[in-house]
C-alpha cells in the first residue's frame, strides 16, 4: 500500500482523478470475498481446501496469488484485496487445529479422532453459516456416524421481573434428550450417550459456556421449569438467539422506537436514533447501561436525547461527570442540542456559590478530580442520572474518583467509553460497578471467573461467557457498522479550555504586547508597531497551543495538564483512537508542537 501510494502522482495522467485535491479525495475500500471450503476425510484425518472468491475473479488460495481485477478503479474509489478477512479466515483454521499442508493449494490438515470431533462439534456449524461449504461423500459418512446434542430453550412466560423458560436437549437428528442427563454429563466429566449406532456430541459451546453460564447467573428452578430474575431474562434471551433456537424473537439490542423529546434540537440519524432509543429502554428496566459506540459516532448527542428526556418524565437534577478538559465541549453540545435546558458548572473555584444555586431541571458538570473533593455535598443530592463520560478512567476501581462515582445516588446511570477493555476485562467490571451493582459479582468472583481464565490460552468460551453476561446492558458499535448511514467525512470541533497556567501568561502577553504597540504608535513607528503585533499574535497562539513552544525552562518543567489543555485533550483523543484500533494524522502549523507530541 505504501508504495501504491507513492506511485499516485506519476498515474495521475492517465487515472480519471480531479486535477485538484484528487488525492484527499481518493478512498481505498476493501473488496468483500466469498469463502469457499472443500472437506474430505474420515474421524481419523481431515484435509480442507481454502478459496478466496472476489467478485469477476477466479479462486485463489488464501493470501496466495493475484487477483485478476484488483486493484480495481472506480470514480475516486479504489478496491483492494481483503487481506484483513483472508487472515482472519487463516486464523480460524489454525485455531481448529489445523495445519498448512500445501499452501500453493490452500490445503490445510487436521489429525487426530478427538481433533476431528471438536471440528464436527465445535467450529464446523458456525462455519457453515459464514461461508460456503462443501464434502466430500466420505466425509459425509463420517459426520453421519455423530450426533451433535444442541440446546434448546422455550420461553414459557414472563413478568415484570422474571422470565420463565424450559431448557431443553435434541440431537441434530431430532431425537430428545433429557436435560438433566447432558447436564450431569457436563458436570461429571462423562462420556455422553449413543443411539442408533451415532455417538452423542456435546458442543464445547454448550459445556464451556452455557453450563457455567446458567450456574452463575440468577436462576431457580421449580416444577421442572426455570425461572429468572429480570437482568438474568435478557441473557436468556441472547442464548436462545445464539443458539437461534428460542421461541422468543425479544433481544437485548432491538427496543421499540421512541419519539425523540420536543426540547431536543438536533436530527438523529438513523442508528442514533436506535441508540437513543436502547439508551432509554435500558435505563427504563434496568437503570443503567454503558454505551460504548466506537468514538465520532455522536454518544454525547444520544446522551443528550436520553437526558431530555428523563426529564419529561421525571424531576431532579442530571449529574455528568467528565474530564476537566471536556467540561466545556459539554457545555457547548447542551447549548447546541438542549439550549433551554440550564447547564451548571461545578469546577475551579466559585463552585461553592454555584453548589447553592442547582435547581430542578438543571444539568450539573463536574470532573472526576472535584467530584472526589466535593463528594460530601454530591452524596447529599438524589439524582435523577449520573452519567461518566470516558468511562475507561474508571478502570481502576481502586481510585478516588472510581470510589466516589459509585457511591452516587442516582436513579438512572449511564457510562460513556468508545473503548472499554484497556487494559484488560477487569475495566469492564469497574465500569458495571457502576451501571449494574453486583452484576459481575465481587471482585474476587470475577477475578476467578474471567480475569484469571482470560490470561491464559484458548480462553475463547470464557470470554463468550462474558460477552453474553455482558451484552444486555452494553452497546458497542462500531463506524464500519454504521457506514452506510455516515457522511464521507465528519467534522468534530472539540473545543478546549486553557489551563490557569495558560490564562496567566495569556494575559501578561496580551497586556505586555498592547503597551509596547501603543508606545510604538506614540513615537510614529507604524511599521515597528505592525511588526510587534505579529509577534505578539504568535506567541498568544504559542500560548495557547503549548506553554512548552515558549522555550522557557519553567513551562517546560509543569506537567502537560498544566501546561496545555489543547495537548491533554489530544492525547486523550488519541489514546481512544489507538485503543479502538485506529490511525491518526495530526497536523499542527508548528513543528515544535509535533515534536512535543511525539
Amino acid at each position: 500500500m505504501a508504495n501504491l501510494l507513492r506511485q499516485l502522482d506519476s498515474w495521475q495522467d492517465w487515472l480519471s482523478f480531479p486535477p485538484d485535491g484528487w488525492l484527499e479525495n481518493l478512498r481505498f475500500t476493501a473488496e468483500t470475498p466469498e469463502f469457499q471450503l472443500a472437506l474430505d476425510g474420515d474421524l481419523a484425518a481431515v484435509t480442507v481446501t481454502a478459496r478466496v472468491v472476489y467478485p469477476g475473479s477466479a479462486p485463489v488460495p488464501p493470501g496466495i496469488g493475484d487477483v485478476p481485477n484488483l486493484p480495481r478503479w472506480e470514480a475516486d474509489r479504489c478496491f483492494v484485496r481483503n487481506s484483513g478477512a483472508e487472515e482472519s479466515l487463516v486464523r480460524q483454521l489454525e485455531a481448529a487445529g489445523f495445519s498448512p499442508s500445501d499452501l500453493a493449494s490452500g490445503t490445510w490438515r487436521l489429525s487426530g479422532e478427538s481433533a476431528v470431533i471438536r471440528l464436527l462439534a465445535h467450529d464446523l456449524p458456525g462455519w457453515r453459516e459464514r461461508w460456503s461449504i462443501t464434502t466430500s461423500a466420505r466425509f459425509e459418512k463420517s459426520c453421519g456416524a455423530v450426533a451433535l446434542v444442541e440446546p434448546r430453550i422455550e420461553i414459557l412466560g414472563s413478568g415484570e421481573d422474571w422470565l420463565g423458560f424450559d431448557l431443553r436437549f435434541q440431537t441434530s437428528d431430532g431425537m430428545a434428550v433429557p436435560a438433566a442427563d447432558v447436564r450431569q454429563w457436563l458436570r461429571s466429566g462423562s462420556r455422553p450417550g449413543s443411539a442408533k449406532g451415532r455417538r452423542w456430541v456435546v458442543p464445547e459451546e454448550v459445556s464451556d459456556v452455557l453450563e457455567p453460564l446458567l450456574s452463575e447467573l440468577e436462576i431457580h428452578q421449580e416444577n421442572g421449569r426455570f425461572e429468572a430474575s429480570k437482568r438474568s431474562a435478557e441473557v436468556i434471551r441472547e442464548i436462545g438467539k445464539k443458539w437461534s433456537k428460542s421461541h422468543d424473537k425479544g433481544s437485548s439490542q432491538v427496543v421499540h422506537k421512541l419519539p425523540e423529546p420536543a426540547s431536543l434540537r438536533a436530527e438523529l440519524r438513523p442508528y442514533q436514533k436506535q441508540g437513543f432509543a436502547w439508551l432509554c429502554d435500558r435505563l427504563d428496566r434496568f437503570g443503567g447501561a454503558l454505551h460504548a459506540d466506537d468514538m465520532g459516532l455522536g454518544k454525547t448527542l444520544q446522551t443528550i436525547a436520553c437526558i431530555e428526556r428523563l426529564f419529561d418524565g421525571g424531576d431532579g437534577v442530571v449529574l455528568v461527570i467528565a474530564t476537566a478538559s471536556l467540561l466545556g465541549n459539554w457545555q457547548a453540545e447542551f447549548g447546541r442540542f438542549a439550549p433551554a435546558r440550564t447547564v451548571r458548572v461545578l469546577h475551579g473555584t466559585g463552585r461553592d456559590e454555584e453548589r447553592g444555586r442547582v435547581a430542578p431541571g438543571e444539568v450539573v458538570l463536574t470532573s472526576f478530580g472535584t467530584l472526589a473533593r466535593d463528594l460530601a455535598w454530591h452524596l447529599r443530592q438524589d439524582y435523577l442520572a449520573a452519567v461518566v463520560d470516558e468511562a475507561s478512567l474508571m478502570r481502576n476501581p481502586d481510585t478516588d474518583h472510581a470510589k466516589a462515582i459509585c457511591k452516587l445516588n442516582a436513579r438512572n446511570r449511564i457510562a460513556l467509553t468508545g473503548t472499554p477493555l484497556e487494559n484488560g476485562v477487569r475495566d469492564l467490571w469497574s465500569i458495571f460497578r457502576f451501571v449494574q451493582p453486583g452484576w459481575l459479582g465481587r471482585r474476587e468472583e470475577f477475578r476467578d471467573r474471567y480475569e484469571v481464565p482470560l490470561k491464559e490460552s484458548g480462553a475463547g468460551a470464557v470470554l463468550e461467557r462474558l460477552r453474553l453476561r455482558t451484552s444486555p446492558f452494553l452497546l458497542r458499535r462500531t463506524k464500519e457498522q454504521v457506514a452506510p448511514e455516515l457522511p464521507a467525512k465528519i467534522f468534530i470541533d472539540e473545543f478546549c479550555e486553557l489551563t490557569p497556567d495558560q490564562q496567566g501568561v495569556y494575559r501578561a502577553f496580551l497586556e505586555e504586547g498592547r503597551r509596547q504597540v501603543d508606545a510604538l504608535h506614540d513615537a510614529g513607528q507604524s511599521g515597528a508597531a505592525r511588526m510587534r503585533v505579529l509577534t505578539a499574535l504568535l506567541r498568544l497562539r504559542q500560548t495557547c497551543c503549548d506553554l512548552a513552544l515558549l522555550k522557557n525552562d519553567r513551562f517546560n518543567r509543569l506537567l502537560v495538564s498544566k501546561r496545555s489543555g489543547k495537548l491533554q485533550r489530544l492525547l486523550e483523543l488519541l489514546e481512544e483512537a489507538v485503543d479502538g484500533g485506529h490511525r491518526v494524522l495530526v497536523f499542527s502549523q508548528f513543528q515544535s508542537q509535533l515534536l512535543e507530541i511525539e
